[in-house]
Protein backbone atom coordinates (compact mmCIF):
# COMPACT_ATOMS: atom_id res chain seq x y z
CA UNK A 1 0.00 0.00 0.00
CA UNK A 2 2.83 2.58 1.23
CA UNK A 3 4.59 1.94 -2.75
CA UNK A 4 1.57 2.16 -4.33
CA UNK A 5 0.58 5.59 -2.68
CA UNK A 6 4.00 6.76 -3.57
CA UNK A 7 3.94 5.65 -6.91
CA UNK A 8 0.35 7.59 -7.43
CA UNK A 9 1.69 11.00 -5.95
CA UNK A 10 3.72 10.84 -9.55
CA UNK A 11 1.05 9.53 -11.07
CA UNK A 12 -2.41 10.36 -9.80
CA UNK A 13 -4.59 9.12 -13.09
CA UNK A 14 -2.88 5.67 -13.46
CA UNK A 15 -5.78 3.56 -13.49
CA UNK A 16 -3.73 0.26 -12.46
CA UNK A 17 -2.22 1.96 -9.44
CA UNK A 18 -5.44 2.91 -8.36
CA UNK A 19 -6.98 -0.49 -8.61
CA UNK A 20 -3.79 -1.61 -6.69
CA UNK A 21 -4.51 0.71 -3.98
CA UNK A 22 -8.16 -0.17 -3.69
CA UNK A 23 -7.57 -3.82 -3.47
CA UNK A 24 -5.01 -3.72 -1.35
CA UNK A 25 -7.36 -1.74 1.50
CA UNK A 26 -9.49 -4.42 -0.13
CA UNK A 27 -7.15 -6.76 1.16
CA UNK A 28 -6.65 -5.29 4.77
CA UNK A 29 -10.16 -4.72 5.50
CA UNK A 30 -11.15 -8.63 4.18
CA UNK A 31 -8.44 -9.95 6.52
CA UNK A 32 -8.97 -7.83 9.50
CA UNK A 33 -12.77 -8.73 9.69
CA UNK A 34 -11.52 -12.58 9.28
CA UNK A 35 -9.15 -12.54 12.06
CA UNK A 36 -10.51 -10.86 14.24
CA UNK A 37 -9.44 -6.76 13.75
CA UNK A 38 -13.20 -5.72 13.72
CA UNK A 39 -11.78 -2.06 14.12
CA UNK A 40 -8.91 -1.87 11.82
CA UNK A 41 -11.60 -3.56 9.55
CA UNK A 42 -14.35 -0.64 10.47
CA UNK A 43 -11.16 2.22 10.03
CA UNK A 44 -9.81 0.25 6.60
CA UNK A 45 -13.73 0.34 5.18
CA UNK A 46 -13.70 4.32 4.57
CA UNK A 47 -10.46 4.43 3.19
CA UNK A 48 -11.09 1.99 0.77
CA UNK A 49 -14.76 3.79 0.08
CA UNK A 50 -12.52 6.66 -0.50
CA UNK A 51 -10.34 4.86 -3.53
CA UNK A 52 -13.98 3.05 -4.90
CA UNK A 53 -14.55 7.32 -5.40
CA UNK A 54 -11.25 7.92 -6.75
CA UNK A 55 -11.68 4.09 -9.02
CA UNK A 56 -15.47 5.59 -10.35
CA UNK A 57 -13.96 9.20 -11.23
CA UNK A 58 -15.82 10.79 -8.34
CA UNK A 59 -12.53 11.91 -6.38
CA UNK A 60 -8.96 12.98 -7.85
CA UNK A 61 -6.31 11.72 -6.46
CA UNK A 62 -4.44 14.36 -4.69
CA UNK A 63 -1.58 14.93 -2.31
CA UNK A 64 -4.37 15.26 0.81
CA UNK A 65 -5.25 12.14 -0.14
CA UNK A 66 -1.99 10.20 -0.49
CA UNK A 67 -0.61 11.92 2.81
CA UNK A 68 -3.83 11.02 4.55
CA UNK A 69 -3.82 7.46 3.38
CA UNK A 70 0.03 7.58 3.96
CA UNK A 71 -1.50 8.63 7.59
CA UNK A 72 -3.84 5.51 7.52
CA UNK A 73 -1.43 3.18 7.10
CA UNK A 74 0.63 4.14 9.87
CA UNK A 75 -2.73 4.06 12.12
CA UNK A 76 -3.25 0.31 11.10
CA UNK A 77 0.32 -0.79 11.81
CA UNK A 78 -0.23 1.20 15.41
CA UNK A 79 -3.20 -0.68 15.92
CA UNK A 80 -1.85 -3.96 14.86
CA UNK A 81 1.12 -3.49 17.22
CA UNK A 82 -1.62 -2.88 20.02
CA UNK A 83 -3.08 -5.90 19.24
CA UNK A 84 -0.13 -7.62 19.48
CA UNK A 85 0.34 -5.79 23.40
CA UNK A 86 2.87 -3.31 22.06
CA UNK A 87 2.03 0.29 22.41
CA UNK A 88 -1.14 1.83 22.27
CA UNK A 89 -3.34 2.91 19.32
CA UNK A 90 -4.84 6.46 20.10
CA UNK A 91 -8.39 6.79 19.22
CA UNK A 92 -8.63 10.57 18.48
CA UNK A 93 -5.95 9.87 15.63
CA UNK A 94 -8.22 7.20 13.59
CA UNK A 95 -11.05 9.96 14.35
CA UNK A 96 -9.42 12.61 12.73
CA UNK A 97 -8.02 10.46 9.46
CA UNK A 98 -11.01 9.92 8.78
CA UNK A 99 -12.84 13.67 9.58
CA UNK A 100 -10.10 15.06 7.30
CA UNK A 101 -11.32 11.81 4.91
CA UNK A 102 -15.14 12.87 4.98
CA UNK A 103 -14.10 16.82 4.06
CA UNK A 104 -12.00 15.73 1.61
CA UNK A 105 -14.71 13.47 0.07
CA UNK A 106 -17.34 15.87 0.81
CA UNK A 107 -19.60 13.55 2.71
CA UNK A 108 -21.29 14.81 6.27
CA UNK A 109 -19.93 14.02 9.10
CA UNK A 110 -22.82 11.39 10.48
CA UNK A 111 -23.50 9.69 6.81
CA UNK A 112 -22.23 6.29 6.06
CA UNK A 113 -20.64 6.05 2.60
CA UNK A 114 -22.58 2.89 1.02
CA UNK A 115 -19.62 0.27 -0.11
CA UNK A 116 -19.50 -0.57 -4.02
CA UNK A 117 -21.66 -3.51 -3.54
CA UNK A 118 -24.92 -1.73 -1.63
CA UNK A 119 -24.35 1.32 -4.14
CA UNK A 120 -25.10 -1.33 -6.92
CA UNK A 121 -27.81 -3.16 -4.86
CA UNK A 122 -29.82 -0.27 -4.73
CA UNK A 123 -29.26 0.54 -8.08
CA UNK A 124 -30.64 -2.55 -8.90
CA UNK A 125 -33.68 -1.79 -6.55
CA UNK A 126 -34.46 0.68 -8.94
CA UNK A 127 -33.76 -0.97 -12.80
CA UNK A 128 -34.69 -4.47 -11.09
CA UNK A 129 -31.76 -6.09 -13.43
CA UNK A 130 -30.51 -8.86 -12.11
CA UNK A 131 -27.85 -11.39 -12.97
CA UNK A 132 -27.11 -15.12 -12.03
CA UNK A 133 -23.35 -16.74 -11.66
CA UNK A 134 -22.43 -19.84 -10.75
CA UNK A 135 -19.59 -19.59 -8.01
CA UNK A 136 -17.01 -22.58 -7.40
CA UNK A 137 -14.65 -21.87 -4.71
CA UNK A 138 -11.76 -24.33 -3.82
CA UNK A 139 -9.82 -24.37 -0.81
CA UNK A 140 -6.15 -25.33 -1.48
CA UNK A 141 -4.09 -27.41 1.03
CA UNK A 142 -2.71 -24.28 2.89
CA UNK A 143 -6.10 -22.37 2.96
CA UNK A 144 -6.42 -23.04 6.93
CA UNK A 145 -3.46 -23.67 7.85
CA UNK A 146 -3.02 -19.64 7.12
CA UNK A 147 -6.23 -19.25 9.34
CA UNK A 148 -8.87 -18.23 6.82
CA UNK A 149 -12.46 -18.92 7.42
CA UNK A 150 -13.98 -20.25 4.36
CA UNK A 151 -17.83 -18.86 6.46
CA UNK A 152 -16.34 -15.34 6.73
CA UNK A 153 -16.18 -15.27 2.57
CA UNK A 154 -19.19 -16.92 2.16
CA UNK A 155 -21.17 -14.76 4.49
CA UNK A 156 -19.48 -11.79 2.40
CA UNK A 157 -20.64 -13.11 -0.41
CA UNK A 158 -24.11 -13.52 0.88
CA UNK A 159 -24.24 -9.52 0.85
CA UNK A 160 -23.92 -9.43 -2.95
CA UNK A 161 -27.18 -10.76 -3.01
CA UNK A 162 -29.78 -14.29 -2.93
CA UNK A 163 -27.15 -17.03 -2.95
CA UNK A 164 -27.58 -20.54 -2.72
CA UNK A 165 -24.53 -22.82 -1.08
CA UNK A 166 -23.50 -26.81 -1.65
CA UNK A 167 -21.25 -27.76 -0.06
CA UNK A 168 -19.20 -30.66 -1.89
CA UNK A 169 -17.67 -32.90 0.40
CA UNK A 170 -16.82 -36.66 -1.31
CA UNK A 171 -13.17 -35.61 -0.84
CA UNK A 172 -13.53 -35.70 2.71
CA UNK A 173 -10.89 -38.63 3.71
CA UNK A 174 -11.37 -41.10 6.46
CA UNK A 175 -11.07 -39.69 10.37
CA UNK A 176 -8.10 -41.69 10.52
CA UNK A 177 -6.65 -39.95 7.67
CA UNK A 178 -7.99 -36.50 8.22
CA UNK A 179 -5.19 -33.37 8.82
CA UNK A 180 -7.60 -31.54 11.00
CA UNK A 181 -5.46 -28.27 9.28
CA UNK A 182 -6.63 -28.87 5.91
CA UNK A 183 -9.83 -27.80 4.30
CA UNK A 184 -11.33 -30.70 2.35
CA UNK A 185 -14.63 -29.49 1.74
CA UNK A 186 -15.40 -27.28 -1.89
CA UNK A 187 -18.28 -25.13 -2.50
CA UNK A 188 -20.68 -24.68 -5.42
CA UNK A 189 -22.75 -21.41 -4.93
CA UNK A 190 -25.61 -20.00 -6.93
CA UNK A 191 -25.83 -15.91 -7.11
CA UNK A 192 -28.36 -13.45 -7.91
CA UNK A 193 -26.97 -10.21 -8.19
CA UNK A 194 -26.84 -6.94 -9.77
CA UNK A 195 -23.08 -6.44 -9.92
CA UNK A 196 -20.33 -7.57 -12.49
CA UNK A 197 -18.28 -10.30 -11.94
CA UNK A 198 -15.43 -8.01 -10.72
CA UNK A 199 -17.71 -6.91 -7.78
CA UNK A 200 -17.79 -10.79 -6.85
CA UNK A 201 -14.22 -11.69 -7.77
CA UNK A 202 -12.98 -8.91 -4.75
CA UNK A 203 -14.83 -10.71 -1.81
CA UNK A 204 -11.91 -13.52 -2.21
CA UNK A 205 -9.16 -11.20 -3.22
CA UNK A 206 -7.23 -11.52 -0.06
CA UNK A 207 -7.17 -15.40 -0.08
CA UNK A 208 -6.82 -15.49 -4.34
CA UNK A 209 -3.56 -17.46 -3.58
CA UNK A 210 -4.69 -20.16 -1.75
CA UNK A 211 -7.63 -20.86 -3.56
CA UNK A 212 -9.24 -21.97 -7.14
CA UNK A 213 -11.89 -19.29 -7.99
CA UNK A 214 -13.96 -19.96 -10.67
CA UNK A 215 -16.98 -17.37 -11.51
CA UNK A 216 -19.32 -18.07 -14.73
CA UNK A 217 -22.49 -16.56 -15.60
CA UNK A 218 -25.41 -19.12 -15.18
CA UNK A 219 -26.87 -19.15 -18.68
CA UNK A 220 -29.46 -22.04 -18.56
CA UNK A 221 -32.36 -20.49 -17.32
CA UNK A 222 -31.94 -17.42 -19.72
CA UNK A 223 -31.68 -20.01 -22.76
CA UNK A 224 -34.77 -22.05 -21.50
CA UNK A 225 -36.76 -18.58 -21.43
CA UNK A 226 -35.57 -17.97 -24.72
CA UNK A 227 -36.36 -21.10 -26.33
CA UNK A 228 -39.61 -21.07 -24.97
CA UNK A 229 -40.10 -17.41 -25.68
CA UNK A 230 -39.51 -18.30 -29.71
CA UNK A 231 -41.67 -21.58 -30.11
CA UNK A 232 -44.58 -20.13 -32.15
CA UNK A 233 -48.16 -20.71 -30.90
CA UNK A 234 -49.07 -23.22 -33.73
CA UNK A 235 -46.37 -25.68 -32.30
CA UNK A 236 -47.46 -26.04 -29.30
CA UNK A 237 -49.57 -28.92 -28.69
CA UNK A 238 -52.32 -28.31 -26.63
CA UNK A 239 -53.14 -30.66 -23.40
CA UNK A 240 -55.46 -33.63 -23.27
Amino acid sequence: MESTLLELNTNPVDAELIGRAFRALHTIKGSGAMFGFDEISSFTHHVENAFDRVRSNQLAVSSDLINLSLAAVDQIKTMLEEAAGRGRAEATASEQILKKLRELCGTPEQATVPAPAERAANSAAVSGTLSKWHIRFTPKPEFARNGSNPFVLLRELRKLGALTVTAQTENIPPLAELDPQRCYVQWDCTLATPLAMEAIRDVFIFVEDCCELNIEPKVEEQAVAVASANVAPAERTPCG
